[in-house]
């Protein structure tokens, strides 16, 4: 399991539907540095070798653009050289995934977005695993203050977004291995198939901030219309 969407990186291994190995990125400017290096230790925690893997789980986002990039990139080029199945899950859902309390409680999953937003989607647990409730969405803060109320907890790192801390808050800068399992499990319950590689791509929710340069026009004289 990788997921390099928020501050703090997750790397996992599970067997039998328990984490085995876990390894974490502290800091998320260098997880394309230390990606590697977090694999390589996980696997030799779990006592592995690349070639035992059967799967990959993945976060697709929404978190850091880069470092959605970094995660995918990374499960993709592993899934394709052992030759494995690679399965994407939201790193909301894997937030979702994580929250302990019991009696089916509506989870409010928040990722600060940065520009003064935050990534939201809401979900409802079961005992046996969560729904999600609508598709994550990028929020200001007043729409935010609206949501919050019809949720019985906020997990995530965007509670700060909000004027008043919410009522129950688990706060988190990074998803979990057990987070990420219930989001997989989740999947699985609902007889998805693992992804095609080329056809998994980012969940960014929000474009990108970085943008192409703007054309600019082209005032050279065409000699051959001159006069």
């Amino acid at each position: 399991m990788i997921d390099t969407a928020m501050p703090r990186g997750l790397v996992a291994v599970s067997r039998g539907g328990k984490i085995t190995a876990r390894a974490y990125l502290q800091e998320s400017r260098s997880h394309g540095e230390k990606l590697a290096q977090a694999i390589e230790t996980t696997l030799l925690d779990a006592n592995l070798k690349p070639q035992e893997l059967q799967g990959i789980v993945v976060g697709v986002g929404p978190g850091s653009f880069v470092g959605v990039r970094v995660g995918l990139s990374t499960a993709k080029g592993f899934a394709l050289a052992l030759k494995i199945p690679l399965w994407g899950v939201s790193t909301l859902s894997a937030l979702a995934g994580a929250v302990t309390v019991q009696e089916q409680p509506r989870v409010l999953a928040l990722i600060d977005a940065r520009r003064g937003q935050g990534y939201a989607q809401s979900f409802v647990q079961y005992t046996s695993g969560f729904a999600e409730l609508g598709p994550g969405k990028a929020c200001d803060p007043h729409e935010l203050e609206e949501m919050v109320p019809l949720h019985d907890i906020v997990v995530g790192n965007g509670a700060f977004l909000l004027a008043e801390p919410p009522r129950s808050h688990q706060e988190m800068q990074g998803v979990t291995g057990d987070g990420m399992l219930v989001a997989f499990q989740a999947r699985c319950a609902q007889h998805v198939p693992p992804n095609e590689l080329l056809a998994l791509v980012p969940l960014y929710i929000r474009p990108p901030d970085a943008k192409k340069p703007a054309v600019r026009p082209d005032y050279s004289v065409n000699p051959s219309t001159s006069k």
